[in-house]
């Protein structure tokens, strides 16, 4: 195989490129459903056809040299008249070496900003065209087609002009007593909205808020001064297939913050309570009345609020939530940062650049519930991308103690015998003859040295 047609796999492999014509481009990005119900125009992350690293100002001599011909121009005078020069072919530069990352095109395509209108009328999986934006070909443009992702689509509802939002905006105790407002985006513009505080749940309606002078609905998740009874707040980890269980009720009064579950019957039923979440796993904090601790002289128990996390996502080790390992591609770990949905929103992971082993991210309010309200830290695991290397076998004689690869990549995969002044140093180990090593560029150049 070529190394240059090599570099061009593992590149579209990387980017998950999709090219189905020889110029579209195909991606998929997601939206708010609120952004499309506004028909906003909202600027978006997609494969965008652009420069590759080799024309930069930086890399363009290592590459390219200056056609001689028409002085870099790409037209020479002939008979007083501008035409293309047959020699650059209009490009004003020749191909010195051929750029392994775009074979020699100058273009490639990666990740970046993109402007899309939005209409009112898109669903799932709807694509959005957007003229021009995809490669380019002897000034023919293609067209980059978006596939519609709406993260949110669960959280509204529409009935005619009349927009449901189901997500809840919570008012602490201290939020009512001192008569806070909130902010709420709703078709028009952004509307503060106080609670009464008279019941744990309140709909307000915004007269004219919705879609074309419509009304906008949104419910309120009060906190409300506790009367009777003892409340708990514990969170549970479940199977996603099986929302019965039973639960102990010993553990409601101990310290650990994840309940366990055991989805058959005990013996001594008595001491389990059996909770079903089958009606209400929607929700990211389900209330369980008269589930908490029992009140005092006969009194009415306590409610039980849990925060349900599902086993295939989340562990929990010594009370503490772990969510599954993410794997990170070359291009995140070279930025240090990755964008992941929790709970339908958006979290920004950061950890260092050039990450080389499995790492631990805290991320604040996104972890067990302790008290209403009041959450704890969610550990993420990311795990760096393993880099192909390069297999190098190289022959040496016995009293080389250093050798030095220089444009190891012509040999890929051949065993080659050189000791060159410059190039990519290994130093000869008399127990160790396999080297794993990085070049200038960050690569990983495995090293088999035979003697």
């Amino acid at each position: 195989m070529k190394q240059n047609s090599l570099f061009k796999t593992e590149y579209n492999k990387a980017n998950s490129i999709d090219i189905k014509s020889d110029l579209d481009i195909y991606d998929e990005c997601y939206f708010s459903y609120l952004d499309i119900l506004k028909e906003k125009e909202v600027e978006v992350t997609s494969k965008v056809y652009s420069d590759c690293k080799c024309v930069s100002s930086v890399n363009f001599s290592a590459y390219y040299d200056k056609c001689d011909k028409c002085e870099g121009k790409g037209k020479i005078s002939l008979n007083g008249n501008d035409v293309t020069c047959n020699h650059c072919k209009g490009e004003g530069k020749i191909v010195k070496e051929v750029c392994p990352l775009c074979d020699g095109e100058g273009k490639v395509i990666k990740k970046g900003k993109v402007l899309v209108k939005l209409d009112r009328n898109l669903k799932d999986n709807d694509i959005i065209t957007v003229k021009g934006k995809g490669k380019i070909s002897k000034e023919v443009k293609g067209d980059l087609f978006i596939k519609v992702i709406i993260h949110d689509r669960d959280c509204f509802e529409i009935k005619n002009k009349d927009v449901y939002d189901r997500r809840m905006v919570d008012f602490s105790k201290d939020d009512i007593n001192k008569g806070a407002s909130k902010p709420i985006e709703t078709i028009r513009g952004v509307v503060k909205v106080s609670s009464k505080g008279e019941e744990e749940k309140e709909v307000v309606k915004l007269e004219g808020e919705g879609i074309n002078g419509g009304d906008f609905y949104v419910c309120l998740n009060n906190e409300l001064a506790k009367i009777k009874g003892k409340d708990v707040y514990k969170n549970v980890i479940v199977n996603r297939d099986m929302l019965g269980f039973y639960i102990d009720k010993n553990e409601l009064n101990s310290d650990k913050k994840c309940l366990s579950v055991y989805y058959y019957k005990k013996i001594d039923e008595n001491n389990y309570d059996y909770i079903d979440l089958k009606e209400a796993n929607n929700f990211k904090i389900v209330k369980l009345k008269e589930k908490g601790l029992e009140g005092k002289n006969g009194g009415v128990s306590g409610d039980l609020y849990l925060r349900v996390y599902f086993d295939d996502e989340f562990a929990c080790n010594k009370d503490r939530l772990y969510h599954k390992p993410i794997k990170l591609n070359k291009y995140e770990i070279i930025e240090g940062k990755k964008i992941v949905e929790f709970n339908k929103d958006k979290i920004t992971l950061t950890f260092p650049k050039n990450l080389e082993k499995q790492c631990e991210i805290e991320v604040k309010d996104y972890g067990f519930m302790i008290d209403k309200n009041e959450f704890d830290y969610a550990i993420f695991l990311v795990n760096p991308f393993e880099y192909d290397c390069y297999n190098v076998s190289v022959k040496v004689n016995k009293k080389d103690k250093v050798v030095y690869l220089k444009n190891y990549k012509k040999y890929f995969g051949e065993i080659v015998s050189f000791n060159y002044n410059n190039g990519l140093k290994v130093e000869i180990n008399k127990k160790k003859y396999n080297f794993i090593v990085n070049d200038e560029n960050g690569n990983k150049v495995l090293v088999n040295i035979i003697k």
